[in-house]
């Protein structure tokens, strides 16, 4: 496993836990699915680049991206109802929210952003974005041994 599957693994996780769905209403990313009849909610995850964090040796990256959540809801029923599911998604991802997988923390870095809602052939649509971030060790999970010397320096990145 690497940091990037780490992190989706994380969000994908912290999406499935939402209580405001169950299963069978929740579309995931390349994952066959038949849309209810009634609002449902389509999970994306939009990584962003990586930044080094420093210029010498092994060193943590910052990972950003986006955990996007859009409420799919029935044409010509009114806005209210998808707005409300759109906010109790947003409420599950408070700023500072932490999230961990394998090692990896993935931190919701401010209040989600909801969307004004817009409509498709077939749905009323409201997205709401989670902005996330991670400081992490690029590559392999584990990779680094930390009793040596030359990277326990990275400790309080991971931590």
């Amino acid at each position: 496993m690497n940091v990037e599957d780490a992190i989706e693994t994380a969000l994908f996780a912290s999406a499935a836990d939402i209580a405001t769905f169950d299963s069978a209403h929740k579309a995931w990313p390349n994952v066959s699915f038949t849309p209810p009849t009634d609002a449902y909610m389509r999970v994306d995850h939009l990584p962003n680049g990586s930044q080094r964090l420093s210029i010498k040796g092994i060193n943590p990256h910052l990972y950003l991206g986006i955990l996007q959540i859009t409420v799919v809801a029935p044409l010509h029923v009114g806005v209210t109802a998808a707005r409300q599911l759109a906010a109790e998604i947003a409420d599950a991802y408070p700023a500072d929210r932490t999230m961990s997988k394998w090692g990896v923390d993935v931190r919701v870095e401010k209040a989600p952003d909801v969307g004004r809602g817009f409509d498709s052939d077939a749905a009323w649509n409201v997205v709401v974005s989670i902005r996330y971030q991670s400081i992490a060790l690029p590559g392999l999970i584990f990779s680094l041994d930390f009793t040596k010397p030359r990277n326990s320096q990275y400790l309080p990145f991971l931590s």
